[in-house]
């Protein structure tokens, strides 16, 4: 295996488009990932999605707080303002929630060969994107939630994820 750009590749996986013809003029403009690569150990920096999920945690808490967009959550969602303040059980399962997502982002940073913070948010944007962005289009559309909450989750989920991806990636070893 070999790097190129920002992940890694497998020798002769570019080198070839789907309909088996050279591609070696696009080569330097492509990336691919090895996404399984067996017997492959992923190394994560366990000390580091620690802090990852422990800042994750802190700013999801203040974005919800009065100081930020708490205010506006409250005023545009009612089921949100009847419950104000979580009980400790619900605060220990959002620990170990943005824990485990913190070591799947880990994972996936070790997988695809992540070689920088910068790759590292270009995942974090791409995984906002293609799950918590969709997930939330559907439940405005099928569930009929107020655009504006899932603005303010969606935003929450962008944010967090871009801030453990840049730490992860800041802090590889």
């Amino acid at each position: 295996m070999r790097q190129t750009g920002r992940f890694r590749d497998v020798k002769g996986v570019s080198d070839m488009n789907i309909a088996n013809q050279p591609t070696e003029g696009l080569r330097d403009h492509t990336a691919t990932a090895v996404i399984s690569n067996p017997g492959h150990v992923t190394k994560i920096n366990y000390w580091a999605v620690i802090l990852a999920a422990f800042a994750a945690f802190v700013m999801s808490s203040l974005y919800y707080s009065h100081l930020l967009l708490g205010n506006v959550w409250r005023s545009v969602d009612p089921v949100a303002a009847a419950g104000l303040t979580p009980s400790p059980g619900k605060m220990l399962a959002e620990i170990v929630r943005t824990v485990v997502i913190t070591l799947v982002i880990a994972h996936l940073l070790g997988l695809l060969g992540a070689a920088d913070w910068k790759t590292a948010l270009v995942l974090a944007v791409w995984l906002w994107f293609g799950f918590s962005a969709l997930m939330w289009i559907g439940a405005i559309m099928w569930e009929k939630t107020p655009w504006q909450v899932a603005a303010i989750h969606s935003g929450d989920w962008l944010l967090k994820t871009m801030l453990i991806a840049l730490i992860l990636g800041v802090w590889r070893r």
